[in-house]
């Protein structure tokens, strides 16, 4: 149902077939009745009754009692007619012609409305209710696209009216004008997040513009704001099903598939739920989904055209249905894990090794761009065992052994990630893509768990040696003079490779890193400046310095600007979210401060992400407010989180030293 049947129902269209119509007298009859009317009662009483009447039915429309209410609106118009015929046209102000017009909308009467409401608006041109009125009638008319162009024309009046920008907004969304009404809904949001606002329609604005995102297949735009939406509508099962679909499409199936089991669990005769677990299943494991499949089957659950139809009949061998399908819908959903999965078996078993080798290394590349390693190592590993059968060329077995490092790199294990990289270098001839891979495997001997920075070292002036002109060369020296705190050399080096490559984003973001460790706060600000100006569209980078300067307690409305535009770019980002909650916490903002905050959590826990950052927040947001008993379950929560022992005592410092002994 459209939003305009919902939102705007004609109140009494049952009525016409049980009540009688408005009595309507000739020209003189009214004239002659008019004139009697007028000398019996002063013209304000009429005023008077009128307005009661109009209020009554109003209540009666409230209570549903349809009958009722049509009744009284007849009975205001009669007297708001009688009004107008008893006092000069000049007399007659513009909210008397204003609510004859509504009453007359309420009754049908589109064409009498529609006059009295031009009367209202000949009167002053600018009234904000008869601009409304008029829209609403427009509306009640189906014409849609005259109230959007009327209504719109009336915006620079009004330009941060909350109703002006929610009815502009959803007649641009009835009328798949989608940018233009995420224009209206975004200016509506936004005003709402200022106090500007009517908070009244902060679920509606969250709830279109989530939609229309995701319309517009912008998975991350659409995710933020059904997460958002879902914090204040926790039911709405439809949302939640579409934030699975987005993880799904995003590749983050175990998000997806802990939605949908939740939904399942509800509601077990969902089909819609059903058939995306089997996709969750299918990739999951080709070999223990079957069972499911054939449950799906038995019970007459899989559409016959259909993905899923094509996922079973791979697990039947059922090729001839499963390459026709796949082939026509591949190209229009490249990134569907599951069918290029299902294709893979496809090739495997009726067509070349050559284009098995090649779909391996695209579905690689595709899972590993979705952050799925694991699956993207294991497809690498297959095609690394073809490539080595087949006697291929050195070089594309040699970036096969370095994709496999990427992944180990990615899951936690740098060792078998360097041994990989090494092979990678090993089997290369001499080229730029023997340095990358040299390169790479600086940067691994530099991490966390290895921190072998000498090697490094060696590895960035060796390549220097042979290209001196290689600027990740250079980059990689200064990292490793980072590592050991030799902060002056680092920032040698990173002159360097910024004097070759000086469009290089990374670069300045990095020296700007090098300037806070040597305590130099505007040579951190005219880095990370350089940074957003060569890569704008780059989030980390305002967030890296909103939160400085949050943290910092300094130019904190400047700060919230900073990581608003993190958010902006990346709104799925919990960690930016958490940002954000901060610095309205900052700001003095408790309310937005927690609804972001609350965002953040919603949105690491769907990814489960376990970050006690975001409970420390939420304890010292509630120990401001004085709700003592919230504030420690949350700070209890970031103790169970944490691993590291200073932050599980730092927190359990905050418990015994802020929280009031009675609320322990």
């Amino acid at each position: 149902m459209s939003f305009f049947k919902k939102q705007f129902p004609t109140l009494l269209i049952l009525s016409y077939f049980f009540l009688s119509p408005v009595h309507f007298f000739s020209a003189e009859e009214k004239k002659e009745s008019n004139s009697k009317t007028c000398e019996t009662r002063p013209a304000d009483y009429f005023l008077s009754q009128a307005l009661r009447n109009q209020t009554r039915a109003k209540q009666q429309v409230y209570y549903q009692d349809n009958k009722k209410a049509f009744a009284y609106f007849q009975d205001s118009v009669v007297n708001f007619e009688k009004y107008i015929s008893c006092v000069p046209s000049e007399k007659v102000n513009s909210l008397t012609h204003l609510n004859l017009s509504l009453s007359y909308l309420e009754l049908g009467e589109y064409d009498k409305s529609a006059e009295q409401v031009n009367l209202a608006l000949a009167k002053d041109k600018n009234n904000r209710d008869a601009i409304i009125l008029q829209t609403k009638l427009m509306i009640r008319q189906g014409k849609l696209k005259e109230a959007e162009s009327f209504l719109s024309g009336q915006i620079s009046t009004y330009p941060d009216d909350s109703d002006f920008l929610f009815l502009l907004g959803s007649l641009n969304k009835e009328l798949n004008q989608w940018n233009k009404s995420i224009l209206y809904f975004t200016s509506l949001y936004d005003s709402i997040q200022n106090r500007e606002g009517q908070p009244k329609y902060k679920i509606h604005a969250l709830k279109n513009l989530a939609d229309l995102h995701y319309q517009k297949s912008e998975a991350k735009k659409a995710l933020f704001y059904y997460q958002a939406y879902l914090i204040l509508n926790p039911r709405d099962t439809g949302a939640r099903f579409q934030v699975a679909q987005i993880f799904n499409v995003m590749g983050d199936f175990g998000a997806s598939k802990k939605i949908l089991e939740e939904i399942y669990k509800s509601n077990p005769k969902d089909k819609n739920v059903e058939l995306l677990l089997a996709e969750m299943y299918f990739v999951e494991s080709r070999m223990t989904s079957y069972p499911y499949f054939k449950k799906l089957a038995d019970q007459e659950k899989i559409p016959a055209i259909h993905l899923t139809n094509a996922l079973f009949s791979v697990l039947k061998r059922d090729w001839i249905f499963a390459d026709g399908f796949l082939r026509e819908f591949i190209p229009k959903h490249e990134k569907r894990l599951a069918a290029r999965l299902a294709w893979i078996e496809v090739l495997r078993a009726r067509y070349s090794i050559e284009d098995l080798v090649a779909e391996l290394k695209t579905v690689s590349e595709i899972t590993y761009s979705m952050q799925q390693y694991q699956l993207s190592y294991n497809l690498a590993m297959e095609r690394k065992q073809i490539l080595e059968d087949m006697e291929s060329k050195p070089e594309e077995l040699a970036y096969n052994y370095w994709f496999l490092s990427n992944c180990m790199e990615k899951l936690g294990s740098p060792n078998r990630a360097i041994l990989y990289s090494k092979k990678a270098i090993a089997i290369s001839p001499e080229s730029q893509e023997k340095q990358r891979y040299q390169l790479h495997l600086g940067h691994i001997l530099l991490s966390d768990k290895i921190r072998r920075n000498n090697e490094a070292l060696k590895i960035s002036q060796s390549v220097i040696s042979t290209n001196p002109g290689n600027s990740s060369a250079h980059y990689l020296e200064g990292y490793s003079f980072f590592q050991t705190k030799q902060y002056s050399k680092a920032l040698s080096s990173l002159n360097k490779a910024i004097e070759l490559e000086p469009k290089n984003s990374g670069y300045y973001f990095f020296r700007g890193l090098i300037y806070e460790k040597l305590n130099d706060f505007p040579g951190l600000e005219s880095n990370l400046r350089n940074s957003m100006e060569l890569t704008p569209n780059n989030p980390v980078t305002y967030n890296y310095l909103g939160y400085y300067l949050a943290d910092k307690g300094i130019r904190k409305e400047e700060a919230r600007e900073l990581i608003q535009k993190a958010v902006d770019l990346e709104p799925d980002n919990g960690a930016y979210q958490d940002s954000l909650g901060w610095i309205y916490f900052r700001l003095g903002d408790t309310k937005n401060a927690i609804f972001h905050l609350y965002l953040a959590k919603q949105m690491l826990s769907d990814r489960d992400i376990k970050d006690p950052t975001v409970y420390d927040h939420l304890g010292e947001v509630y120990f401001h407010k004085e709700e003592y008993a919230i504030a420690r379950d949350y700070w209890k929560r970031a103790i169970a989180m944490t691993e590291d022992e200073k932050e599980k005592q730092m927190y359990l410092n905050k418990i015994n030293r802020k929280i009031p002994s009675k609320e322990k």
